[in-house]
């Protein structure tokens, strides 16, 4: 079968990626907003892995040359001390020990106006001086003492713009999740500079000549090797240009524009422990470093080794060094646990220095070396990655890096004294002061350690906030990269004022009701359907998820980020065969053939969704394809949209409608569905999607209260203005305060009505969550519920503060006294009411967590998602007469609060919906795979003439899926229909043209009614056009359908041979 329809308009990947940047809607035009680059430019056929490849093969290897010449130029003096330099310049050790320790104040001195000058300059300009400068320096004829001490300070002025001059540089090219090993492989060159080092020492004596003179030849090819900038490269084409800038753009990175750096985010470092404790973590592993490089020819050579041995045997240690280095640093990326690394590889290395200064054995001492390294090359980068990976804010991350690695470097001029020539050969005071800064590196790493753990450990009992969000149009938060130093900085008062100042929760006058409530028995007029609400429910979903564990592993982030931060435990998405169209007919085909509906009883369907793929035709319409073959056109309804909350307004009319005086006695079907997903960055893991079905009717177990409480505002917390990317803008900090704000105002106006409504019947006024058994909330991921129920148990304690429920609430007039707008942002109310409700929720929100943890944030589907699950997850018997209240929330912003009760027995719903049982059936796949889906998305998205790339073998069996786009945008669906034979597990795949629709009628007689029913619905599926291919079952097979198995006892009197005779076509088995 094959549905069309037609689509939106078509645009190339990147430029949905970054059209987030443009055409904001607001009341004054950002000055400081970012546009999208060169939106000229066709980007379509850019292959962002070959790209960066290319990038990284111009990029890293020369980069990494020029710090191996400047790690090899620093550190050759300790090399060329063995060709007796001392003797030759006239040198005592306190003069040698002096030159050494110039270098590190000068160097120290110079950083920050280096990368000043590279702001300024172009990169190949500046880098390329510099090198030239110091090519000189190394290469000049020194004759004494001074001149020596002067050459050692001016190298150390001119190497100092290297190290962060290349940092900033790839900062420029590269997004920060992709920094991180780009940094590590260069940084592996001082360890191939050891190695490089010794060899050259052994070579030729004049080392200071012949490296100076190759820096000024590497320093004058880099004039033309070195590239400036993404938008000036000339070895990229435009387009590939243009992808370049636009991926940083849309990783929000603005350095390339010039970033300022702001006193306030070095305080705000300076107050963070974690900078203090990685400082003295980081030089743990950084003076060992220097030291280590500068004296192991010495140290070899006083085991007894003549000064070509002992330079050529520094080889073996340095290229150990670099494996291992390489080696450590892979195993942390992919398993974690960077604290234990450092820890064992620390203890290594101390081991080795005990060895150094007890061994009076060269060989012994010289194994000794290797046993060192170990605890010094692999830590620098697993140490600044660790810290990297813990600190929030990328401004405040910058800032504790640039700390933590100054400190390791004035550490460098302690390195230069301890090996004093008096100590020879055995250098028990540089042995032992070096054991001493590994002890050092040690002791703060299980500091580093146990204080994570206990902040993870806050983190899970709700202390602790996670803001998501892409900050854009606003100067202050964009300069944040979409990251905040804290939480109460994420919820600042101008956010509260917007919020607040729309919500006016305490200055509300109470409302009046103008109309007698619906269904309920007060001034009725004319009898009205009773017990209007849920009949059935059916839940469609992707067939693969990602585990938000791996995907915090895959991003590089800190354990818990995703799966304690937000709550999550995995996240559902599809490629590009599937759509909202797609998802919606699978839930509504699936609950009118799990329950055998028959679509002339459909008198209205409501769709509720904000996966828009066009801008006029609407989701409702496809779904009529159903109702085809029947003739039952006569339909209400259309799309409702609201961000997540068109879902409920689509309830709300559906209810309406059977409840008024236009109800003709049909029912009517409530559809919710959407895809949610992100650009990559800090929203991404609370992405989601799915769809559920609802049907509607008089008579119903799950019957839905008349009382609403409702809250609309304007805000732009999240919103899509963009049509050529399914992206979103969100701003996190304002939704966090928008979700909870809605929610206080909602429950307050329900609480109003209930009131109002109790004392005209006589019942009790009073309202709170007691009053429920359960307790479903929308929920855009985990953690968003688990705040919801702690502000209704707020929200309660100040109507009831000496309830005895709240008898063990700390300093409750602290609460009680504190104005609302400071609630909002008051992170020790969040804290106390989710440790008071820590039992509650278990009781009465988790039961219905499964879709959301499961699936993720499905938009419109997710409050009704959980509904499915705690219909699921709960025993009919213990559910039925049970009471549950509802929070539904969009964007934008609109929120009810209300209520249903389990009249009947939800037997039938739960075995249906075996969903808990389906959930358990998906396919966990690496997050790789996901990221690949959605850039096959991009491609789908907006597109003409496009065929999907998306395997079907991702498709549930029987499910809809997106077959192709034609040329004016029209989508075509298929179903993909399989069976599975009954005992070895066949696949039969059956070719047969459009005859077989007339055969199944007479070919099945009456008594095999589950299979003729089974084959009948995938006879309505294909009823219109022409079948080119489908596969089905014969003999003894089960049939397959989406959502699960007829089971078939009198199907054994057909056999293959039937099939042949009957000439239904080729089986292939």
């Amino acid at each position: 079968m094959a549905t069309q329809q037609p689509a939106s308009p078509a645009s190339s990947t990147l430029d949905k990626e970054a059209s987030l940047e443009k055409d904001v809607p607001s009341k004054t035009e950002d000055p400081h907003k970012v546009p999208l680059y060169n939106a000229h430019v066709d980007v379509s056929g850019i292959d962002e892995r070959k790209l960066m490849r290319k990038i990284d093969w111009r990029l890293i290897p020369w980069l990494s040359l020029l710090y191996l010449l400047s790690f090899l130029d620093r550190t050759g003096i300790g090399n060329a001390k063995l060709y007796h330099m001392t003797n030759d310049l006239h040198l005592n050790d306190t003069q040698y020990l002096l030159t050494l320790t110039i270098f590190f104040f000068s160097y120290a001195v110079f950083e920050v106006p280096s990368n000043v000058f590279l702001k300024r300059l172009r990169p190949s300009l500046w880098l390329s001086m510099l090198m030239l400068l110091w090519g000189i320096m190394m290469a000049s004829l020194v004759h004494n003492y001074g001149g020596l001490l002067g050459t050692r300070w001016m190298l150390g002025v001119f190497e100092a713009g290297l190290f962060p001059g290349v940092n900033y540089y790839l900062s420029c090219w590269y997004k920060r999740s992709e920094f991180g090993i780009r940094a590590a492989l260069f940084f592996s060159a001082a360890s191939v500079s050891g190695a490089f080092g010794g060899l050259l020492a052994a070579a030729i004596s004049n080392m200071d000549v012949i490296e100076g003179l190759a820096t000024i030849v590497v320093g004058a090819l880099s004039f033309f090797v070195l590239q400036d900038f993404p938008d000036t490269a000339k070895f990229l084409s435009e387009a590939e240009r243009t992808v370049v800038v636009r991926r940083l753009q849309e990783d929000d990175q603005f350095s390339a524009a010039g970033e300022q750096l702001r006193w306030k985010y070095i305080f705000q470092s300076l107050l963070d422990w974690k900078t203090w404790v990685g400082m003295v973590c980081y030089s743990g592993s950084d003076m060992p470093l220097y030291a280590f490089s500068l004296f192991l020819p010495s140290i070899i050579n006083q085991l007894g080794f003549k000064a070509t041995p002992a330079n050529l045997l520094t080889v073996p240690v340095y290229v150990f060094a670099c494996i291992v280095t390489c080696a450590v640093n892979f195993c942390a990326d992919k398993y974690g646990h960077r604290g234990y690394f450092n820890i064992g590889l620390l203890c290594l290395g101390g081991a080795g220095y005990i060895i150094l200064i007890s061994s009076r054995t060269p060989a012994l001492s010289y194994f000794a070396t290797y046993m060192a390294t170990c605890g010094i090359y692999p830590i620098i980068p697993n140490t600044i990655a660790w810290v990297s990976n813990n600190v929030e804010g990328s401004y405040k991350r910058s800032v504790t890096l640039a700390m933590v690695i100054s400190f390791g470097n004035i550490n460098g001029a302690v390195s230069s004294n301890v090996y004093r020539a008096q100590d020879a050969p055995w250098y028990p005071l540089g042995h032992g002061l070096v054991l001493m800064y590994v002890g050092f590196g040690v002791v703060t790493s299980v500091a580093m350690l146990y204080f994570l753990d206990r902040e993870n450990k806050a983190r899970e009992r709700g202390e602790r906030d996670e803001v998501i969000g892409n900050d854009e149009g606003d100067e202050e938060r964009a300069k944040r990269n979409g990251r905040w130093a804290s939480d109460e900085e994420a919820t600042c008062a101008p956010v509260l004022e917007i919020v607040c100042t729309a919500a006016s929760l305490h200055t509300t006058p109470p409302l009046t009701m103008t109309i007698p409530l619906a269904n309920s028995s007060l001034d009725v007029e004319s009898p009205r359907p009773k017990d209007v609400g849920v009949l059935a429910v059916e839940v469609y979903f992707p067939r693969r998820c990602i585990s938000e564990s791996e995907l915090e592993d895959f991003d590089g982030v800190s354990k818990g980020k995703y799966t304690i931060g937000l709550g999550q435990e995995y996240m559902a998405w599809p490629d590009d065969r599937e759509d909202i169209n797609s998802f919606a007919l699978n839930a509504v085909a699936g609950l009118l053939e799990k329950y055998n509906i028959d679509p002339k009883s459909i008198g209205r369907i409501d769709v509720g969704t904000e996966t828009i793929i066009d801008k006029s035709k609407s989701v409702k319409t496809t779904l009529m394809d159903l109702f085809a073959e029947s003739g039952n056109t006569d339909i209400e309804g259309i799309d409702s949209k609201n961000a997540c909350y068109g879902s409920t307004a689509a309830l709300f009319n559906a209810i309406n409608w059977i409840e008024s005086s236009s109800w003709d006695g049909r029912n009517a079907i409530v559809v919710a569905g959407d895809i949610a997903v992100y650009a990559e960055g800090a929203a991404r893991p609370a992405g989601g999607a799915g769809a559920c079905a609802i049907l509607i009717g008089p008579n119903a177990p799950v019957v839905f209260e008349p009382i609403h409480g409702n809250y609309m505002a304007n805000t732009y917390d999240f919103y899509k203005p963009q049509l050529s990317s399914e992206y979103p803008e969100v701003d996190g900090p304002v939704s966090v305060v928008t979700y909870i704000a809605a929610l206080d105002a909602a429950y307050s106006a329900f609480k109003e009505k209930h009131a109002r409504y109790a004392k005209r019947i006589g019942a009790k006024a009073d309202f709170s969550l007691e009053d429920v058994d359960y307790a479903i909330f929308h929920s855009p991921y985990g953690k968003q519920a688990v705040k919801g129920h702690a502000r209704m148990l707020f929200n309660d304690f100040l109507s009831s503060p000496t309830a005895p429920r709240f008898a063990n609430v700390p300093n409750p007039d602290a609460f009680l006294n504190a104005t609302h707008a400071e609630s909002l942002r008051d992170k020790n109310v969040e804290k106390t009411f989710i440790a008071t409700g820590k039992a509650g929720f278990a009781e009465k929100v988790d039961p219905a967590m499964a879709c959301s943890r499961r699936l993720g944030n499905m938009y419109t589907a997710s409050l009704y998602g959980c509904l499915a699950s705690l219909l699921a997850n709960v025993e009919p018997s213990t559910l039925k007469g049970k009471r549950f209240s509802l929070f539904a929330f969009g964007s934008g912003c609109a929120a009810s609060f209300f209520t249903a009760r389990v009249k009947g027995d939800t037997t039938e719903i739960r075995e249906k919906l075996d969903l808990i049982n389906r959930l358990a059936q998906m396919k966990v796949v690496p997050p790789q795979e996901f990221v690949d889906a959605l850039h096959l998305r991009e491609k789908n998205h907006n597109a003409a003439d496009y065929v999907p790339e998306g395997s079907i073998d991702n498709i549930w069996p029987g499910a809809y899926y997106l077959e192709g786009v034609d040329s004016k945008y029209r989508r075509k669906l298929d179903v993909f229909v399989f069976g599975w034979c009954a005992w070895e597990h066949f696949l039969l795949t059956i070719s047969f043209s459009h005859p077989f629709t007339q055969q199944i009628d007479a070919v099945f007689p009456s008594e095999c009614l589950e299979l003729e029913h089974a084959l009948s619905a995938l006879k309505t599926r294909y009823a219109r056009g022409r079948v080119e291919l489908a596969k089905v079952f014969a003999a003894g097979f089960n049939f397959v359908h989406p959502y699960g198995s007829l089971e078939h006892t009198a199907a054994s009197r057909f056999d293959l041979a039937s099939l042949e005779v009957l000439n239904f076509g080729t089986l292939t088995i």
